[in-house]
């Protein structure tokens, strides 16, 4: 899991709602570096400290808690992978249980804490918040807590209907919804009066930014031939790798 902290100004944030932005965006470089420490997070652009402006905190949290067809996926995958007879495949399957039972926990016990602070400040000194999560995404909705208000405001948030089972559960990885995400929060805040914070929960990889933890729908996939050529797979993977998927 990583906690991913990425500042972004304004102007940045309303083209990317709108166009795909061709140039390289500001700290790529860093992306692509091994540190993906949960409690070392990235920042990607520092430079957005604008004194005329509020800040808005937005909270992007592409966490593991699947709908009922992913869960499916996740039983059966879990299955077969504590079946296997490959000692690597078993931790495999036992890092994907751990994810799976911890990380949405993970991502609801710092809502709460950031809820109940934010609710808090009857002076105003916190910024509004604006809560994606993957949950929410697909009840058609983000939410956003003002300071000093001890309630949260539901904003309407429709996404298209997206391809493959893994998409559909966790449509924050999707690029298209993280630019719905964008636009839905300018038309929320004026860019002109609001500068923006970006943190982001999620996996990830040294390219990838947002990726679910599991990516394989075994929904047709034959037993034996799977775990075959998993085994094939995980037999010429280096250790940093297997490292990597044991402890994303």
């Amino acid at each position: 899991m990583i906690s991913l902290r990425i500042c972004l100004l304004a102007a940045v944030l309303m083209a990317l709602s709108v166009a795909v932005v061709n140039a390289t965006p500001p700290g790529k470089d860093k992306l692509l570096s091994n540190s993906r420490d949960l409690n070392a997070p990235i920042d990607l652009k520092t430079d957005v400290d604008d004194a005329t402006k509020k800040t808005v905190l937005v909270y992007y949290a592409n966490e593991t808690a699947p709908d009922v067809a992913e869960a499916k996926n996740y039983e059966k995958l879990l299955e077969w992978l504590g079946d296997s007879k490959n000692p690597t495949l078993k931790r495999i399957g036992e890092s994907i249980h751990g994810d799976l039972e911890k990380f949405h926990k993970v991502v609801d016990q710092e809502l709460a804490t950031i809820k109940k602070h934010v609710a808090a400040d009857s002076g105003g000194k916190s910024t509004s918040v604006a809560i994606f999560t993957n949950r929410l995404t697909r009840a058609g909705q983000f939410q956003v807590v003002e300071p000093g208000i001890d309630a949260v405001t539901v904003i309407p948030f429709a996404v298209p209907r997206l391809k493959g089972m893994v998409y559909s559960s966790n449509p924050l990885s999707h690029p298209v919804v993280f630019r719905l995400a964008l636009a839905a929060l300018t038309r929320q805040f004026d860019p002109e009066k609001y500068q923006f914070v970006l943190i982001t929960k999620s996996h990830g990889s040294e390219v990838h930014v947002l990726t679910p933890r599991v990516g394989l729908d075994i929904s047709d996939a034959e037993r034996e031939p799977l775990l075959a050529q998993l085994e094939k797979d995980v037999a010429n993977m280096p250790d940093s790798t297997i490292h990597a998927v044991l402890d994303p």
